[in-house]
């Protein structure tokens, strides 16, 4: 749903948005009626077309989430473009299918990435924490 919302922004074109949300989610499902109960209405519900282009996003990333190099934008993205379900997956209108879809792409590798490199700052800082500790405990 984040990633529906955030591409809603970047687009004007009235089938495009059609295309990004389920409407029906909320009603079909109980676990989204307790989403919608819980968040008064303020998450939006991402349209089947949607949800399958970021679960193949989400298993190119897991892929190469095991090692972690510059290049790994280069290579999710690589990973991505070379699969032959890539154009079965594009989302929005005819006139607008290309750009929206490496909009999606573009968007879900960065912030992906964002909170990988998180992560990895937070264990380091904490390992530092604990090296500094340990220093600290033994000169006294």
């Amino acid at each position: 749903g984040y990633v529906a919302f955030k591409l809603k922004k970047l687009i004007s074109c009235e089938t495009c948005v059609k295309s990004l949300f389920d409407l029906r989610a909320g009603f079909g499902c109980s676990d989204a009626r307790l989403v919608l109960l819980k968040t008064h209405g303020g998450l939006c519900f991402p349209s089947v077309c949607l949800k399958e282009l970021l679960n193949l996003l989400e298993a190119c990333v897991q892929k190469h989430v095991p090692q972690v190099s510059t290049f790994m934008y280069t290579n999710i993205l690589n990973d991505i473009l070379n699969n032959p379900s890539l154009p079965q997956l594009a989302i929005g209108c005819e006139l607008h299918a290309c750009s929206l879809t490496s909009r999606c792409i573009h968007f879900y590798i960065a912030t992906r990435l964002h909170f990988l490199n998180r992560g990895l700052n937070k264990e380091r800082d904490s390992k530092k924490q604990k090296q500094k500790l340990k220093k600290l405990s033994k000169l006294t």
